[in-house]
């Protein structure tokens, strides 16, 4: 899962577990991931930013696009909204590569 604008993306590790949500929860979790480097002198100023930019985001004042690859089909984007969520098919070849990652992370767990 990727969200280009604030810089984002997402892989699952193998003890990763499916959860159901919306976009402003997928949000939180991203603050809530970002909120844990706090204190960390080094990267203070780079948070404090991206930090503002996420709350502006979801505040709606930020836009931004949630891109969801998954080769295995599990995941979705609903919208209330018709024409708000694009979908669009992961080649062969896009799904395999991501499917090969996928089993690596998972080989190079054990």
């Amino acid at each position: 899962m990727e969200i280009p604008e604030l810089g984002v993306e997402i892989k699952p590790g193998p003890a990763s577990e499916g959860y159901v949500t919306n976009v402003e929860g997928l949000l939180a979790r991203v603050e809530e991931a970002a909120s844990t480097l706090q204190g960390d002198r080094e990267a203070e100023g780079s948070l404090k930013a991206f930090l503002a930019k996420l709350k502006r985001a979801m505040d709606g004042a930020e836009v931004f696009t949630v891109i969801v690859k998954d080769p295995l089909g599990s995941s979705a984007l609903v919208s209330e909204v018709p024409g708000k969520v694009e979908k669009q098919s992961l080649s062969r070849e896009e799904a395999e590569k991501l499917r090969r990652q996928l089993v690596g992370v998972a080989f190079e767990y054990r």
